[in-house]
């Protein structure tokens, strides 16, 4: 039977999920965003050992590769590679706009609008349809009053996602479809055991960032 590891510290909220095929076994979640690096490794081994179990165990990594925070992602990539590696075990990549929307299905939209938080005025965002598949990829957008007008005017769009709030309040769109759930460990194992169904699966040294937005590290002069 698989044996899943579930890493997801992208966001504010950080998850740690163990599991297998059969559901949930075992969660931990961090609301502190700067203390991510340090509680991940400690919670995975608390997690373990609270099972009697050690980290041969874990046949399958899952983990969120954004977009989110960068520091955040790299923390979460960096651990899934190295576990992968140590283990020799596939790794199933997650994405948090996905997410977001998973989290908010529900009877007669068109569209789903997913959208993270990217600063200022701007969003990391995705457009999906109803079976979650994706109609525009993800891209970064700063909101304007006119910030997809067609699409609201020719569908019923569902907008989710922790950037609700500042897109309401800048656009004209006025969406009458609000998503308000946030994801959870739940549906961290509903996405990773869908795809572990289907054998999606990335080696380590082929995981990469969905940054979305380049990233630029300024060196000290």
């Amino acid at each position: 039977m698989p044996f899943f590891l579930i890493i997801d510290v992208c966001l504010p909220k950080g998850f740690v999920v163990l599991a297998n095929e059969n559901g949930i076994i075992d969660f931990a979640e961090n609301n502190i965003q700067n203390n991510h690096a340090q509680w991940l490794h400690i919670t995975i081994q608390n997690l373990l050992q609270k099972h009697n179990t050690t980290a041969q165990a874990i046949t399958h990594l899952a983990v969120t590769n954004g977009p989110g925070s960068y520091t955040g992602i790299r923390v979460g990539l960096s651990a899934a590679k190295g576990i992968a590696f140590a283990l020799n075990i596939p790794i199933i990549v997650l994405n948090n706009l996905s997410l977001y929307a998973m989290a908010n299905q529900q009877p007669n939209i068109d569209l789903y609008l997913a959208m993270i938080d990217a600063r200022r005025n701007e969003i990391y965002g995705c457009f999906y349809d109803t079976n979650l598949n994706p109609v525009i990829e993800n891209f970064a957008h700063i909101i304007t009053e006119t910030s997809f007008n067609t699409e609201f005017e020719k569908n019923h769009v569902l907008i989710c996602g922790d950037a609700v709030s500042k897109f309401n309040t800048i656009t004209n769109a006025n969406s009458t479809h609000i998503g308000t759930n946030s994801y959870n460990e739940q549906h961290l194992f509903q996405y990773t055991k869908g795809l572990f169904e289907i054998q999606i699966f990335t080696k380590h040294n082929h995981l990469t960032a969905n940054y979305i937005k380049p990233f630029f590290n300024t060196q000290q002069k």
